[in-house]
């Protein structure tokens, strides 16, 4: 579902093939489903090789349906480079607002106390499971000798 045309067709890739992929991916996240439905490879090959994508419905993002055409083209020469695509104003971080920081700040301390407190449990029940493992060795060490104690007794009585 994911494989380039090229790929499909048997001929030589390259890392546009990538572009291709992360395409569809993209495709399918933002309609739920893949641009071409087959069943079989053979359907694949013939869906991709008709070098037709429908897309259900226009994208709002700016620039993400141009984008989505550009990674889908079937000539890999055509179609969008890595570093084009990690050049376009969609992929480049913008400046935050104070508003947008403190409530980063803000789930990030949250989410280190949540750590913390999962971190203090898992050190709980790491704890827990030492004493019991160290108990269930003291354990086995005295049945053990117990056991060693009453050998030594059937042993020198059956000496006798």
């Amino acid at each position: 579902m994911y494989m380039c045309p090229e790929i499909l067709n048997g001929n030589t890739y390259s890392t546009k093939s990538d572009v291709w992929s992360m395409g569809v991916i993209f495709y399918q996240m933002l309609y739920g489903k893949t641009p071409h439905k087959a069943t079989s490879l053979e359907e694949l090959i013939s869906k991709v090789n008709k070098k037709v994508i429908k897309f259900p419905q226009k994208l709002t993002t700016e620039g993400l349906q141009e984008l989505l055409e550009k990674m889908l083209k079937y000539v890999p020469e055509e179609r969008i480079a890595w570093k084009e695509i990690f050049s376009l104003e969609l992929f480049q971080e913008k400046q935050k607002e104070p508003n947008d920081i403190n409530r980063s700040m803000s789930l990030a301390q949250k989410g280190s106390k949540n750590q913390l407190d999962m971190s203090t449990k898992m050190n709980a029940i790491y704890f827990e499971d030492k004493k019991i493992i160290q108990q269930l060795e003291l354990t086995t060490q005295n049945t053990t000798a117990e056991n060693s104690k009453e050998l030594s007794v059937v042993q020198s009585r059956s000496a006798n």
